[in-house]
């Protein structure tokens, strides 16, 4: 069965509104880009799973804003499966997704965390409604992996269309890995039943999808009139005065900067920075240089009338909320954010003894070392702001 030309163009729009913040669209190449470079990974990764396993995508999700926080796929299948097949299933198929995404060097710097971890992924396995019909009394009707967790549905009972499917499991996912570890080493994951035919032309349908999203990206339909930075007045000359602050800080340093955006969970990081480094730093060399840079940071941010303004519209706009986020007279360590991660010329990690990345947040320095064999980085050392002031002011 081969996409229709609707179906594709609905695709094609899931994937850019799913993957293509606006405001990224706008600055230099390797900025503009990494919104479609995890789009072009994950296509790859449905690839491969339509070709191992005949299931094909009927759905995608994704969280880009600034960094690549999330992704999702949802697949559909012909062949009913149990709950011990769903769980392979789920498994291999995350692992596809994370070698796709990983694998993606360009992209490393721009993903919420590298190595990028199962538990950002969403991914869900259903039964194609045609074979639902016919499939055995114990077969699954859909399981799914979210946040770490995996569930898996039977039909609900009765003939109501509207009902809800019946929960019949849920695991987390180090669980599943747990169980898959103990079973049979020879366990053959279920096969698709695709002819040679049916996945040439399916495959013939991805490909053509992954062009269409590189064209209509490329082509500046995917551009908007909305600025690099939009919202309320008061936030936007915030967010300029950020930028032009970071550029200057990028030329003088020669960094990479990429947007004035958040790159945490944190809700209190209001004056956050992310920039990517390829030159090389050892930890006394990281303190030299993001002590003073956090601190003339700081001092930049308390003596601008522009944020000045905005910390006044924002601490009028949240003081009446029952639980409102951290509001000051001005601006404190304690809301400001900025990463510096380093890599070489092919996107891998900085080694040791240098610095895999710098972060300073929640009024905390952070340095991070990467595993020689994962390149997950690796806390070294965390020192408040406090201590670090005092004892850089000692030298």
């Amino acid at each position: 069965m081969s996409f229709t030309k609707s179906r594709r163009v609905y695709w094609i729009l899931i994937l850019f509104f799913a993957f293509s913040p606006l405001q990224s669209m706008l600055g230099d190449e390797i900025r503009k880009d990494y919104c479609v470079m995890s789009g072009e990974a994950m296509r790859r990764a449905e690839r491969e799973i339509y070709e191992k396993f005949g299931m094909r995508a009927d759905s995608a999700s994704g969280g880009a804003i600034t960094v690549i926080r999330h992704e999702g796929l949802g697949v559909e299948t012909n062949v009913p499966f149990t709950i011990q097949e769903g769980r392979r299933l789920l498994i291999a198929c995350t692992d596809i997704l994370l070698k796709h995404l990983n694998a993606h060097r360009p992209l490393r710097p721009f993903l919420f965390e590298y190595p990028f971890p199962a538990e950002r992924f969403s991914f869900s396995i259903g039964i194609n409604p045609e074979v639902e019909k016919t499939m055995p009394k114990d077969a699954l009707l859909m399981c799914s992996h979210s946040e770490g967790t995996i569930r898996y549905y039977k039909p609900p009972e009765g003939k109501d269309p509207f009902a809800r499917m019946i929960l019949v499991l849920k695991e987390t996912y180090q669980e599943a890995l747990q169980k898959l570890a103990k079973e049979e080493k020879n366990y053959q994951l279920p096969k698709n039943h695709l002819s040679p035919e049916e996945v040439t032309s399916g495959l013939a349908d991805i490909d053509e999808a992954i062009s269409e999203v590189r064209k209509f990206v490329q082509s500046g339909e995917a551009e908007s009139d909305l600025p690099r930075y939009f919202g309320p007045r008061d936030y936007v000359d915030m967010a300029w005065f950020l930028d032009a602050y970071a550029l200057e800080l990028a030329k003088k340093y020669d960094m990479e900067f990429h947007l004035a955006g958040s790159f945490s969970d944190e809700t209190n990081d209001i004056y956050p920075l992310m920039f990517m480094s390829f030159q090389q730093m050892t930890l006394q060399q990281g303190k030299e240089f993001a002590i003073p840079l956090i601190k003339n940071f700081l001092c930049e941010l308390r003596r601008s009338p522009v944020v000045k303004k905005y910390n006044e519209y924002r601490n009028e706009s949240y003081k009446d909320y029952r639980y409102p986020p951290l509001l000051t007279e001005e601006p404190v360590p304690e809301q400001m954010a900025l990463k510096i991660s380093f890599w070489d010329k092919n996107f891998d990690r900085a080694k040791k003894p240098y610095l895999a990345e710098i972060v300073f947040l929640c009024g905390n320095f952070y340095y991070y070392q990467a595993n020689p064999e994962t390149q997950a980085r690796e806390l070294i050392l965390k020192e408040s702001f406090g201590d670090a002031m005092r004892g850089n002011d000692k030298k």
